[in-house]
Order: structure tokens, then C-alpha cells, then sequence
């Protein structure tokens, strides 16, 4: 609200200023334009004396940088100074007609015919010189004109114009310009606000599900959200491609053989690592189950036929499994986990670009991560019991409940002035829809999805029956159930026994910053953080 005062004032201040900086260009004839100001009043002289007092209206000496320019007229239009030109010409050749502003500040002398016919000249900032020649001027009159069909230099700050030039600007084109530059100014800088309101307007509300793949780039890592085993998928299919004629099955096959197809691309198959496939950053096939040993350090993409465990403080670049693996305390993975049959990492892993299993996924505490798929994932101290929310004591929300007036469109509230908080123990059908922060406190249920443009805090026992969308950050209390997708733009944060989605529901958790978990939570789908997530 304030940034929109300050464009409202702003936009009266550009009002104030503009007919200031909207001076107007008259047509006027230059005769021309001299180094010393004695030369430029002997022509200005001249002309005083050759041309009637109506048509030396306007006859004056400027000093346009350094120049002394001798110029007559100030006309609306190319025409009528056109008539003068002429005259101007029989006494000055070069005389032309140019479009140029009229100055007070830079007028060194001027003739004015409606001010006064009695007075030649009326100088402004000095007196006029006397000139050498002016008790001759009767018969020394064809001089001068001789004199004047000398070349006159043209004053370098002019250009010039011989025929009529596009007017400028009206002041009236000026106030619908200022207008429209500053409501672009508003509308872009409160375009999410906006976004909100027409929305729920129209209905819909597939702009605001836009955030998730806006925030996503083409990158391979952040593919994890449309298919979350894709890193693995691309490591299976490479595999297959140089396999084509090479049967692993057979029962001479040697501890170890190294297949080539194409030679840039190179497979290891191996029944068990040895000190040189560890340090190889090929691909490694392994035939049986894998142990890596405590504290070593395999730098090449593996697939494992049966289990793998990594013991602590081993560093791993990247398994697919087709079994189960189990991740030991403070152990790294470079790149990315996949395992069939699920996956286990204890305290202190660092879990990489991306871990994903069909089943089960545990993570202990302090646990480092960017992207998870599980159904489901959960976290430590996990139980399956949790407390039932109470529905029988729940108020159909009102109006006259609210902290805000509420404005109903469609299906949906509106809340446009300030923070909305719903009390406690509220049950609504509605999508809940505000464009500052929202509050949900203890024990409501929501049938609906609910939209805030700034932060949303949900509070303990609650249920949510829809997704939740959040342009700033979002805390989730303890017990909540959400059956519905999660997007934020801000910083997320879920307290112990929430839960996420279902066994029929597979949903996604996504924050363009952090998302931090806590023990006892349930989350059927993918979690993805931007800026790294982890476990508290």
C-alpha cells in the first residue's frame, strides 16, 4: 500500500512538472549570426530602418553559444513567416526560416511593435552601442546591402530548416503519456495482487499454479518434479544402450569386463568393486550386493543389481539400486540415490541433487537435501497413530467472524485490507483467498484451497482439504493434514506429526528457498527446495 501512495504522489509531481518542460517552438527567420555583438546591431539596424514597424515585431539579437543571431518574427506557422522571407532576403541572401524556442533568458535586444511604434528598440541587458556609420545612413543605404550579400555564418547551435517540420507535442498528448507510464508502474509492481483478484473473479486459478514451473528451470536436476526417478531413468537407459550385446548371464563371465559402445562411453561390469573401479568416473555395473567401506570415496555412477550400503562417512556420486539402500551416519552422495525398494539414511547425511524410491524413504535427523521422492517419505521418531481431529464442536464460518470484511465471489473469500486470522474451531467450504498474510489458528478444517500474497501461519489440529499456495513464507503447526499441493515462494517450514497427501493422493512440496522438516512427518510425493532443504 505504501509503494502505491508513492506512485500516486509521484504521479501528481510529474503533472506539476510537465507544462513547465513543455516550452513551444515558434517559426522565426535567422538573417544571421555574428561573433561580436557591435556587427549584429549594425544589421539589426538595418533592418529597423528597411521594414515597416508590423513587420519587425519580434526583431532581436540572441546569444545562442558565444554567437550573436540575428532574428526577426515569431510565427505559428511556416507560411506566414514565408511571406516576410523575401523581404528579409533582398538585404541578407542567406536569410532562412527555422523552428527555434523564444527565450527571455538569452534575448540581448528586442523590438516589440504592440508594446510601443515610438520606440525603435528596447534592449534588455545592455544599452545600445552607437554606431560609426548612423549619421550616414541615408546615403551610405546601398553599402549596407552590398555589405549584406557577403556569406553569413549560420549559428552552429541551429539547424536548418526549409520547409515545414513536425509540431511538437501538445500538452494535452503529454498528461495521457505521464498517465500511462505511471499505472504501468503500478499494475507491474503490484501485477501478484492483481493476479489474486482476477482469479477468483474469473474463477480460476491457473495462473497462480503457473508459480511451480515458472521457479523450475530446464536444468536436469530440477526434472525431478514432473518425474522424480528421471536422473535414475537416464543412467538405466545408457546402461541398456551399451549392453545391447553382452549377456551378463553367462557362467564363465569373469570377475570384471569392461565394455566400449560407443568409445566415448565405457561400462565396468563387475560382481564386486576393487581399489581401481573405486576410483574409476565411468559407469560400474555390479552384478550382486554392494558395501562400501567407511570412508572411501567412489567417484563413478553405479547400478546395483542387488542391495547397496554406504557405511559412514563414505562418499558416493550416484546409485541406482534395484534392491534397498541403507545410508550410514554422515555419509555424502555427490549427486543422486534410486532404489526399488526403498531407501534409509541416517544422522548427518548429506543427500545430494536428488533421492528418490518407490517405496519407503526414512531420513534421521540433520539430514541435508534438495530434492526427495518417496511414498512416503518420513522422517525420524516416525508413528503411525496420531490424534484424531475433533469435528463435532466446529462453527460454520461467517462474516461477522472475521478480523476483515470479506467480499464472496463464487466459491471463493476475498480479502483485500490487511492480515486475515480465522479464529479457532471454524469449519468452512470455501477457498480461502487473501491478498495480505494469512492465519489459521488452532483446530479448523478447510474444505478448499487456500492463497495468500504475503505469509501463511497454519496452527496446530489443523485440516486442510486442498492445496496451499504462498507468495512469501509458510509455517505449518503440529498434527496438520494437507491433502493437497504445496507451493511457496518464501521459506517453508513443517512442525512434527504433519501430514501430506496419501496413498491416493501423491502430491508435491516445492519452495523457491528452504524447506525444513521436522520429527514425525509424513509426506506421500516430492519434496523440492531451491536453496537446499533439511532435517531438524
Amino acid at each position: 500500500m505504501k509503494r502505491f501512495k508513492g506512485f500516486i504522489i509521484l504521479f501528481f509531481i510529474l503533472l506539476c512538472i510537465s507544462p513547465l518542460q513543455a516550452s513551444e517552438e515558434y517559426y522565426t527567420i535567422q538573417a544571421g549570426s555574428f561573433k561580436s555583438i557591435q556587427e549584429a546591431e549594425r544589421k539589426y539596424a538595418l533592418l529597423e530602418e528597411k521594414l515597416s514597424p508590423e513587420k519587425r515585431d519580434f526583431l532581436r539579437i540572441e546569444l545562442v553559444k558565444g554567437y550573436y543571431t540575428l532574428r526577426i518574427g515569431k510565427f505559428n506557422s511556416f507560411k506566414e513567416a514565408k511571406v516576410l522571407l523575401p523581404e528579409i532576403k533582398e538585404l541578407f541572401p542567406s536569410s532562412l526560416i527555422l523552428k527555434a524556442f523564444v527565450l527571455d533568458k538569452r534575448i540581448k535586444k528586442l523590438y516589440r511593435y504592440k508594446e510601443t511604434e515610438s520606440v525603435a528598440a528596447v534592449p534588455i541587458e545592455r544599452e545600445k552601442v552607437p554606431l560609426k556609420t548612423e549619421a550616414k545612413k541615408t546615403k551610405e543605404r546601398p553599402k549596407y546591402v552590398e555589405a549584406d550579400t557577403e556569406k553569413v555564418e549560420p549559428a552552429p547551435t541551429e539547424v536548418k530548416r526549409y520547409a515545414p517540420v513536425s509540431k511538437v507535442v501538445p500538452f494535452k498528448f503529454i498528461l495521457p503519456v505521464v498517465f500511462i507510464v505511471v499505472v504501468g508502474f503500478v499494475i507491474y509492481y503490484n501485477r501478484r495482487r492483481i493476479l489474486i483478484m482476477m482469479e477468483e473473479i474469473t474463477g480460476t486459478s491457473k495462473g497462480v499454479r503457473r508459480i511451480l514451473k515458472k521457479s523450475v528451470d530446464k536444468d536436469y536436476r530440477h526434472s525431478c518434479l514432473e518425474a522424480p526417478r528421471y536422473l535414475s531413468s537416464l543412467l538405466v537407459e545408457r546402461v541398456k544402450n551399451i549392453m545391447q550385446d553382452t549377456d551378463i548371464n553367462r557362467i564363465d563371465m569373469p570377475v570384471q569386463i569392461r565394455v566400449d559402445k560407443p568409445v566415448k562411453d565405457s561400462l565396468w561390469i563387475c560382481k564386486e568393486l576393487n581399489n581401481t573401479l573405486k576410483r574409476s568416473t565411468g559407469t560400474i555395473m555390479v552384478l550382486d550386493d554392494l558395501v562400501i567401506p567407511e570412508g572411501e570415496k567412489v567417484l563413478g555412477e553405479m547400478l546395483v543389481k542387488g542391495d547397496v550400503k554406504v557405511s559412514r562417512t563414505a562418499t558416493v556420486r550416484s546409485i541406482v539400486s534395484e534392491g534397498e539402500i541403507k545410508i550410514g551416519k554422515r555419509a555424502k552422495i555427490l549427486k543422486y540415490l534410486d532404489a526399488d525398494m526403498g531407501i534409509k539414511a541416517e544422522d548427518g547425511c548429506i543427500l545430494g541433487e536428488a533421492v528418490s524410491t518407490e517405496r519407503e524413504l526414512y531420513i534421521e535427523k540433520e539430514c541435508q537435501f534438495t530434492c526427495l521422492y518417496g511414498k512416503p517419505i518420513r522422517t525420524y521418531n516416525f508413528t503411525s497413530t496420531l490424534r484424531m481431529h475433533e469435528t463435532d464442536n466446529l462453527i460454520t464460518l461467517q462474516a461477522k467472524h472475521l478480523n476483515v470484511p470479506v467480499k464472496f465471489l463464487k466459491d471463493s473469500l476475498l480479502f483485500t485490507k490487511k492480515e486475515l486470522i480465522i479464529p479457532e474451531l471454524i469449519r468452512t467450504n470455501k477457498n480461502v483467498v487473501t491478498t495480505e498474510s494469512l492465519t489459521i489458528k488452532k483446530g479448523c478444517v478447510i474444505n478448499g484451497y487456500i492463497k495468500a500474497q504475503k505469509d501463511i501461519i497454519i496452527h496446530d489440529d489443523v485440516m486442510i482439504n486442498g492445496a496451499i499456495y504462498s507468495y512469501g513464507n509458510l509455517v505449518i503447526g503440529r498434527n496438520v493434514k494437507v491433502y493437497g499441493s504445496i507451493s511457496s515462494e518464501g521459506r517453508i517450514v513443517i512442525d512434527s506429526g504433519v501430514r501430506i497427501g496419501g496413498r491416493d493422493k501423491e502430491v508435491k512440496v516445492f519452495s523457491k528457498k528452504e524447506i525444513e522438516l521436522m520429527e514425525n512427518v509424513e509426506i506421500y510425493g516430492t519434496v523440492y527446495a531451491e536453496e537446499g532443504g533439511r532435517v531438524i
